[in-house]
């Protein structure tokens, strides 16, 4: 067995120049290492953080989706009462309306009693006739009922029915009881 001697470093100028700036780069390397791992840590950091506000902006996303669907229902409520409120207050304006109607009638009234009380002798039979026109208006006749319309079509054959019957004539060309010989 030869005897085990030591690696032997040549050592030139070029080699101890390599040597030197290796070891002189020793220090930035390690310091460029720390830094390379300061930045994958924060980015880990980050990407977790990223993660934890994904989900709460989805969770928020949902929470909206629930209060969007409980306002339209509550919108379809409302428009179901406003639509009630809205035929209430379109009977109330024709009863209004009505009513407004029937105030001038009795002011049209009012005026004629008061002109009669002003003219004096004719007082008694404008009175009357006053009288008259309030019972016409209380005993007022029944509405006419509308004329009746005339039978609908149910069937193709229906107005056939109808028709006077005409017995028909035989004829040579038409009689199915004619034999012929």
């Amino acid at each position: 067995m030869p005897p085990a001697t030591a690696a032997v470093i040549p050592c030139t100028p070029s080699a101890l120049l390599t040597i030197s700036a290796y070891a002189s780069m020793m220090p930035r390397i390690a310091r460029l290492d720390e830094s390379f791992e300061a930045h994958e840590l924060k980015k880990r950091h980050q990407v977790a953080a990223d993660k934890i506000n994904l989900e709460r902006l989805i969770g928020g996303l949902r929470e909206l989706d629930e209060r969007m669907i409980n306002l339209a229902e509550r919108m379809g409520k409302a428009e179901g009462s406003l639509s009630g409120d809205e035929r209430h207050r379109v009977a109330s304006e024709a009863r209004l309306h009505h009513l407004e109607g029937r105030t001038e009638k009795l002011e049209e009234d009012i005026d004629v009693i008061k002109a009669a009380r002003e003219v004096g002798p004719w007082e008694s039979g404008i009175k009357q006739e006053a009288n008259d026109t309030n019972q016409e208006r209380s005993h007022s006749t029944p509405p006419i009922p509308p004329p009746i319309p005339p039978p609908m079509m149910q069937e193709k054959g229906y107005y056939e029915e109808y028709k006077p019957r005409i017995p028909q004539v035989s004829t040579p060309h038409n009689n199915s009881t004619h034999l012929h010989l």
